[in-house]
């Protein structure tokens, strides 16, 4: 009787570390998921608007700077939770608004998530077979809303497939439903 009623608790234990293993052999791992002054209403105006610019920070593919950009627009378009709205990969393109989403590639030393908004930087190349890192962030003005770092390793290109990978697992935490931190036991503050 007494293993049967550990046995969801073994479970529930288990669970994330099966789910880290999975992503272990992939070659992407997404971290340092932070939150810091985010509304979900940002992202319910965004999708009221059509949508957000991105402002690429450094090119880790030279040549491939718009293929880079567009690939990182779709995943980040397709992967996020909650209302529809577009990532605009020309910023130019994309309809006024509070926010923007900033992907640093292949930060230096100076950048970090918190400043990725306000980072001025050229990230360096990704030669075939290295790793790709990356800081977003959901900026509201200077102001980095959520925030994250991740990295695709081994990567061939914008059209590698872990490129995409990382940018929708990016997508699935940098809009978040609900602000952890200020989350009470209703959900009252998830998108309207």
């Amino acid at each position: 009787m007494r293993s049967t009623r550990f046995a969801p608790r073994a479970l529930a234990l288990a669970l994330p570390l099966l789910s880290l293993a999975a992503c272990a052999g992939t070659g992407v791992v997404v971290n340092d998921s932070r939150q810091s002054g985010y509304d979900p209403s940002l992202i319910a105006d965004a999708a009221s608007r059509g949508g957000m610019a991105l402002e690429i920070k450094g090119q880790p593919f030279p040549g491939a700077e718009t293929r880079f950009a567009e690939v990182a627009a779709e995943a980040l378009s397709e992967s996020h939770p909650g209302p529809e709205f577009t990532v605009f990969a020309t910023p130019a393109d994309a309809p006024e608004g509070p926010v923007r989403t900033v992907i640093v590639a292949n930060p230096d030393a100076t950048v970090t998530p918190a400043n990725a908004c306000t980072a001025n930087v050229s990230g360096s190349a990704v030669e075939a077979g290295d790793t790709l890192a990356v800081t977003a962030a959901l900026c509201r003005g200077d102001k980095a809303v959520t925030r994250m770092t991740g990295r695709a390793i081994d990567v061939n290109g914008p059209d590698d497939p872990k490129v995409d990978q990382l940018f929708r697992q990016i997508g699935q935490q940098l809009y978040p439903r609900q602000n952890e931190s200020k989350r009470d036991d209703r959900g009252d503050d998830a998108w309207p």
